[in-house]
C-alpha cells in the first residue's frame, strides 16, 4: 500500500506533491493543516503571508513599498509549489484582502501597476 502510494506521488505533477507534501508536514506537526479543514489551511495562508511580508519588511526597512507581487514571488521561491488556491482564494488578492478585512494588513492601490502596495499593521499591545 505505501509502495503504491509512494509510486503515485513519485509520478504526481509538482503541484500536487507540493500539496501532499504540506498536508503532510501539517498533520505531523499538529499545524494549522492538521485536520481542521479549509478554515486551518486559509489561517495557514494567512500565517503564511504575514511571516513572509515581516521578513520582507525587516530586509528591505519599515517603510519601503512592498507590492503583492512581490510577496507572491517570494513565497513562490520559499516554497515552489505554494498556490493561494489549495489554501481557499481564487486569486492571491483574494488572500491579500482577506489579511486586509482580518486586519493584519492595509492595502493600497497603485496607479502606476494597478497592484496592491502592502502596509503591515501595527499589532495594539
Amino acid at each position: 500500500d505505501d509502495l503504491v502510494r509512494a509510486e503515485e506521488q513519485r509520478k504526481a505533477p509538482a503541484p500536487q506533491k507540493a500539496k501532499a507534501a504540506r498536508e503532510k508536514r501539517g498533520k505531523a506537526d499538529g499545524g494549522p493543516d492538521a485536520g481542521s479543514g479549509e478554515g486551518g489551511r486559509r489561517a495557514a495562508a494567512l500565517d503564511l503571508l504575514m511571516k513572509t511580508l515581516d521578513g520582507m519588511a525587516e530586509e528591505r526597512g519599515e517603510d519601503a513599498k512592498i507590492f503583492g507581487s512581490a510577496i507572491k514571488s517570494t513565497l513562490k521561491r520559499r516554497d515552489p509549489g505554494f498556490d493561494e488556491r489549495y489554501f481557499g482564494f481564487r486569486t492571491f488578492s483574494d488572500l491579500l484582502e482577506a489579511a486586509q478585512e482580518s486586519g493584519f494588513i492595509k492595502l493600497e492601490r497603485d496607479d502606476k501597476s494597478g497592484g496592491y502596495i502592502v502596509h503591515r499593521r501595527a499589532i495594539p499591545r
